[in-house]
C-alpha cells in the first residue's frame, strides 16, 4: 500500500533545488485529508474513522474523522511518522488535540503509543513534535527560539571565500519562495569572544531602519542553541572587487551594448543610493570595490561598515591597502599637522544635502573585536595646543572639521572610474593601479609594494582619465549610433568623476549634485529612457528641498573670508567655474562633433591641465606624487563657458580629449551655485 510520509528536513546543507519540505500551518492543511488517512490505516480502522467518539456518551455526533480534521492534524502526522498511526484512536479517545503540543517528555507516556512502555519511541515522539510547530521568520521579525525548536532554514550554499569569515552562509525560507538570503551567526554568551543577548539586540536595532534595494538590509533575526543570526537581503553573488579582476561568464555573455548598459545602471545606482543616505543625514564609509556587491541577476549595491554586516571580519588587519587606496585625501591626513587644505566658501544658492551627518546609533561591540559601527559621525580630529598655534604662520588654520560625506564622494569617484575603465573601455584594473604607482617606481627597489592609491596620486588619475577619454572619442567614432552614444556618455562621466575626486572635500559636489549629473548624462548623452532607479528621481528632489530648508543658514549668503584662497590664481579658478555639471545633449553633441572633426582648431584650444575638465582649481600639491601642472586657459562661447583640457603629466598635449574638452557648461540649464557647507568648507575655530 502506497503510503505519504511527510519528509524529514535534512540538517546538512543543501541546494535549493532540494530543499526540505517544512510543514508550516498551510501544508499541514493541505496535506491531512481524507484521502490521506485511509493511505495510512487498515480497512477496518478506516471504517472507524465515522463512528461517533467513544467518550462522547451519546452528548455528541462528532466522528473520529471530525475531530481528526479539525483538532488533530498534528498528532496525526507525528503519529504516522513515527509508524503507528493506527494509536490516533486512543489518543482521540484520551481527548488530545494541537492545541497540547508542545507535550513535555515526562507526559509523552500518557499517550499511550505502545502496548508497553518504549522510552526510545517516547523520545522520538518529544523530537518530532518540533517539526510540525514551527515558527517561520516574517520580514523585520525577531524569534527567540527553544532550544529544541525547529528554525525553518534552508542552509542553500556556504560560502566562505564570499566573506572573511567562516559564520556566513547563503540561506532559503519556505515561506519566501524564490528567495535568497545571506545570514550571519555570532556567539551570545558571556565569553569575551561573544555577544551578550543585549548586546546582540542593540545592535540589530541600530541597522533595522535601514533599508534600501542597493543596501544590504536587514531582514529578521533568531537566536538559536547559543548563537545569533541575523538574515541579510539581497544575497551577494560576488563582489564588485572579482568583476574589477576578471568579468564573471554571465555577464561576459551579454550582448556589448546590454553590458555597457548595465554598468551605466551600476554606475547610477551606486549614486543614487549615496544620495539616498546622504539625503537621510547618514553616510556609507569605507567605499571599496570589496565592499559593493553584485546579485545572480546583476543587481548591484553596498555593504556599508557595520558590527552585524555580513562583510564584517572577527579580527582585525593590520593593513587594509584596498581602503587606503580608495580613501580620500583628508582620511590618510595628520590631524596634528598644520593645515594644508585650503577651505572654499561656496556663492549663495540652495544649500547642498551634504552636511553634518545626524548622529545615528553608535555600535559598541568590543566584547567580539567587530569594527565601529560606521553609521555614526567619527569623533572630531583634535586641535592643536596653544604653543603649537603659535608656532603656526598666521595663515594657517586648524585642520577642518572631516565630512565623511565628502569622503563618500571621493571614494565613489574612484570606483566610478573603475567602472568606467573595465566595464566600458575594457582596461584592466591592475594597468590602472600599476600607472597610479608608477612615479613611486625607484631604481635597485625590486618588488616593494609601491603606493597605487588615488588620493596620493591624483596627478598619475588624471593622466588616465585624459586616455580613456581619447578612447572613448575613438570608439564613440568607429561605433554604431547607439554605441556611439553610450560612449559620450562614458566621456561626460569622466568630467563629474574629476570633480569627486578633488583633493579639496569642500570643492567635491554633494551627492544630489553628482546624482542629477548622472542622471542626465545617462538619459540625454548616452541615450538610455528608464536607467534602473530613475524612479526616485522626483523622491531625491523632494529628499533635498526638505534637506535644504533644515540646512540652510542665512549666514552663509555673502560669507567668504579673504584669507581662505590660497592664490590669487585659485580664487579667480573658482569663481570662473562655479559648481554644477549642467549641459544639454544638443551642446554636447555639436561640441562634440565639431572638435573631433577639426583636429587642427581642437589642439590649439588644447591645455596641459585636467582644471577644466575638473570643473574646479585641482590643487596638485596636495597629492604628494601628482605632476605639476600648467597653465590653462579657456574660450568662452555663446553656449556657455568652454572647459579646456588636454594631456596631463609628462604625455604630449598633441593626444587631446577630443569627446571633453569641448563640453560646455550651459548657463541656461546650470542650477544656482550652492550654499557653503559648514563641514567641508570652515575652518574649526
Amino acid at each position: 500500500m502506497d503510503q505519504t510520509t511527510p519528509t524529514t528536513p535534512t540538517t546538512t546543507p543543501i541546494t535549493s533545488s532540494a530543499a526540505a519540505t517544512w510543514f508550516d500551518a498551510p501544508r499541514i492543511e493541505s496535506t491531512v485529508t481524507r484521502q490521506f488517512a485511509c493511505a495510512q490505516l487498515l480497512p477496518d480502522e478506516i471504517e472507524q474513522l465515522d463512528r461517533p467518539l467513544a467518550f462522547g456518551d451519546g452528548l455528541t455526533d462528532c466522528t473520529y474523522w471530525e475531530w481528526i480534521e479539525s483538532k488533530a492534524k498534528r498528532l496525526f502526522l507525528i503519529l504516522v511518522d513515527l509508524d503507528v498511526a493506527d494509536q490516533i484512536f486512543g489518543v482521540v479517545d484520551d481527548s488530545w488535540e494541537d492545541d497540547d503540543l508542545p507535550i513535555a517528555l515526562n507526559q509523552v507516556e500518557r499517550l499511550s503509543l505502545t502496548a508497553t512502555k518504549d522510552p526510545k519511541t517516547e523520545r522520538k515522539f518529544y523530537l518530532r513534535q518540533f517539526h510540525y510547530l514551527l515558527r517561520p521568520l516574517e520580514k523585520g521579525a525577531h524569534v527567540d527560539y527553544q532550544e529544541l525548536e525547529v528554525v525553518p532554514v534552508d542552509v542553500c550554499e556556504k560560502r566562505p571565500g564570499l566573506t572573511l569569515n567562516h559564520d556566513v552562509d547563503r540561506v532559503a525560507l519556505p515561506n519566501m519562495p524564490g528567495k535568497v538570503f545571506c545570514r550571519r551567526r555570532f556567539p551570545i554568551g558571556p565569553e569575551v569572544d561573544c555577544l551578550s543577548y543585549e548586546e546582540f539586540l542593540s545592535e540589530i536595532s541600530s541597522i533595522e531602519h535601514l533599508q534600501n534595494e542597493h543596501i544590504v538590509s536587514y531582514w529578521a533575526s533568531y537566536t538559536h542553541q547559543g548563537y545569533g543570526y541575523v538574515l541579510f537581503s539581497p544575497a551577494s553573488e560576488y563582489r564588485l572587487s572579482a568583476y574589477l579582476a576578471n568579468t564573471p561568464s554571465p555577464i561576459k555573455h551579454l550582448d556589448k551594448l546590454t553590458r555597457r548598459r548595465m554598468v551605466l545602471d551600476w554606475i547610477h545606482c551606486l549614486v543614487d543610493t549615496l544620495c539616498h543616505m546622504h539625503n537621510r543625514g547618514t553616510f556609507l564609509g569605507n567605499i571599496k570595490p570589496s565592499t559593493i556587491h553584485v546579485t545572480h541577476d546583476n543587481h548591484i549595491f553596498y555593504a556599508p561598515p557595520s558590527p552585524l554586516n555580513p562583510d564584517a571580519s572577527h579580527g582585525t588587519s593590520s593593513f587594509d591597502k584596498e581602503s587606503y587606496d580608495y580613501a580620500a585625501p583628508e582620511q590618510r591626513a595628520k590631524p596634528t599637522k598644520p593645515a594644508a587644505i585650503i577651505p572654499r566658501s561656496r556663492p549663495t544658492g540652495p544649500s547642498s544635502s551634504r552636511g553634518a551627518p545626524a548622529p545615528a546609533s553608535s555600535i559598541k561591540s568590543g566584547r567580539s573585536g567587530h569594527a565601529e559601527h560606521k553609521l555614526a559621525p567619527p569623533r572630531t580630529p583634535p586641535s592643536p595646543s596653544p604653543s603649537q598655534q603659535q608656532q603656526q604662520h598666521h595663515h594657517h588654520h586648524d585642520p577642518p572639521h572631516f565630512d565623511p560625506q565628502a569622503a563618500d564622494i571621493f571614494s565613489t569617484g574612484c570606483i566610478i572610474l573603475d567602472l568606467v575603465s573595465h566595464g566600458l573601455l575594457k582596461r584592466s584594473t591592475s594597468s590602472f593601479a600599476s600607472h597610479r604607482g608608477a612615479r613611486h617606481k625607484i631604481a635597485g627597489r625590486g618588488g616593494a609594494v609601491l603606493d597605487s592609491s588615488f588620493h596620493k596620486n591624483l596627478g598619475q588619475v588624471e593622466s588616465w582619465m585624459a586616455g580613456l577619454a581619447k578612447e572613448a572619442a575613438k570608439k564613440a567614432a568607429k561605433d554604431g549610433s547607439e554605441g556611439a552614444r553610450l560612449y559620450k556618455g562614458a566621456a561626460a562621466l569622466l568630467r563629474v568623476v574629476g570633480r569627486m575626486v578633488s583633493p579639496h572635500p569642500g570643492l567635491r559636489p554633494s551627492a544630489a549634485e553628482v546624482q542629477r549629473a548622472v542622471y542626465e548624462i545617462i538619459t540625454e548623452v548616452s541615450g538610455i529612457a528608464e536607467p534602473h532607479c530613475a524612479d526616485h528621481q522626483h523622491q531625491h528632489q523632494h529628499q533635498h528641498q526638505q534637506a535644504q530648508q533644515n540646512h540652510h543658514r542665512a549666514s552663509a549668503a555673502g560669507a567668504r573670508d579673504s584669507g581662505t584662497m590660497a592664490t590669487i590664481e585659485e580664487a579667480a579658478m573658482y569663481s570662473a567655474h562655479p559648481a554644477g555639471f549642467g549641459f544639454s545633449h544638443q551642446q554636447f553633441q555639436s561640441g562634440y562633433d565639431s572638435d573631433y572633426h577639426n583636429d587642427s582648431s581642437s589642439s590649439a584650444r588644447r591645455s596641459n591641465s585636467l582644471r577644466g575638465f575638473m570643473g574646479l582649481g585641482h590643487r596638485r600639491d596636495t597629492s604628494d606624487d601628482s605632476s605639476r601642472s600648467k597653465s590653462s586657459s579657456s574660450n568662452q562661447s555663446h553656449g556657455g563657458e568652454r572647459r579646456e583640457l588636454g594631456s596631463s603629466g609628462g604625455g604630449g598635449g598633441s593626444s587631446g580629449l577630443r569627446a571633453m574638452h569641448n563640453l560646455r557648461i550651459s548657463k541656461s540649464w546650470q542650477a544656482a551655485p550652492h550654499a557653503e557647507r559648514d563641514v567641508a568648507s570652515r575652518h574649526s575655530r
